[in-house]
């Protein structure tokens, strides 16, 4: 078995503001002379510990007021790329959350901008692409969300965004509620993911699929307690981008050990490992999920080719950029 840190990565599921270091913070909060309060100082000065996927969400919402222009996003995403680099990741599609920064009175363009001529540098100095998803936060507006798809149709148009998602906290019929927004995304040409079956199967992914027939799910993880879910996931080609160690330290899975990558093999689902929000789970690295999984799972370095390979199918990039990343991939497996 070739070495698991050295093989080409394609990552699919992180979020950029998930990438924000507490060390980055904090130097941020005294550059910009913030207003934090000391004990949360103190807070950001330890290793992260959360006690559900709420708990996380508020540090992650209050973290982001260090992000105030397009320079912090361009430096953000610049950081992120360069240490998906160092774990040989060769494509990526990172999530980014329009909806915080807004109300904080950022202007969208300087989001997005900040963060596509991160994607353009790493491109041109460092042979990696990436592309931005722009995902819609499930517990607020639809209206909002809608909004801004129009706000960002000239990025679209300029392909700065391949396509929407949607994250956060989970509501009741969200599915139903937001589907709008995921018709007025493909009329406008968007690829389309969401979260969900990420803390139980509560939140039913069949219904979820059924509304809003996504080209992907992001975690989809208690999608292997039903034989029914896991049977339209395959039917309809859907892939799902796991995260091992972030549903293990937001408490959505107990065991990083047990984690049911082999219900996922043996039902032969198109799934690949990232690393979501790596600041704040560990924080981790894109290859300790892959050094965990591989530990604890009996895949053959011709399963790992072809999950990487399923993967790439999964994408929302072109045909060409498809068969040049194949070619790294193939290669490498020789």
């Amino acid at each position: 078995m070739k070495n698991i840190e050295n093989m080409p990565k394609i990552e699919l599921h992180v979020h950029i503001e998930g990438t924000l270091e507490a060390k980055t913070v904090l130097a941020k909060i005294e550059q910009k002379q913030l207003n934090f309060d000391p004990m949360y100082l103190e807070k950001l000065s330890k290793p992260p510990v959360f006690t559900s996927l709420s708990d996380f969400l508020k540090d992650y919402y209050k973290n982001m007021a260090v992000l105030e222009n397009q320079q912090d996003f361009f430096d953000l995403a610049w950081n992120h790329l360069k240490n998906a680099k160092k774990q040989n990741v060769i494509y990526t599609e990172i999530f980014f959350d329009p909806q915080p920064h807004i109300k904080r009175g950022i202007h969208l363009d300087d989001v997005i901008d900040g963060l596509y001529q991160a994607l353009e540098k790493a491109e041109k100095e460092l042979d990696l692409k990436a592309k931005l998803i722009m995902c819609f936060l499930k517990d607020e507006s639809v209206d909002e969300a809608l909004n801004i798809l129009d706000m960002s149709k000239l990025a679209i148009e300029n392909k700065k965004i391949v396509g929407i998602g949607f994250d956060s906290n989970e509501i009741e019929n969200w599915a139903a509620i937001f589907k709008p927004v995921v018709d007025k995304a493909r009329n406008l040409g968007l690829n389309v993911t969401t979260h969900a079956a990420e803390n139980s199967f509560e939140q039913d992914p069949i219904e979820v699929i059924n509304i809003l027939n996504p080209d992907r799910i992001d975690h989809g993880l208690y999608i292997h307690k039903s034989l029914e879910a896991l049977k339209l996931v395959k039917e309809k080609e859907i892939h799902l981008s796991l995260c091992p160690l972030p549903n293990f330290y937001s408490k959505a899975w107990l065991d990083p050990k047990t984690f049911p990558i082999q219900v996922f093999l043996d039902n032969d689902i198109s799934f690949s490992i990232n690393s979501d929000d790596p600041a704040y789970f560990g924080p981790t690295t894109l290859n300790d999920n892959y050094l965990l999984v591989n530990q604890n799972n009996k895949i053959s370095e011709e399963k790992w080719k072809n999950l990487l390979l399923k993967t790439l199918n999964s994408t929302f990039t072109n045909t060409e950029e498809k068969e040049y990343l194949k070619e790294k991939i193939e290669n490498y497996f020789k």
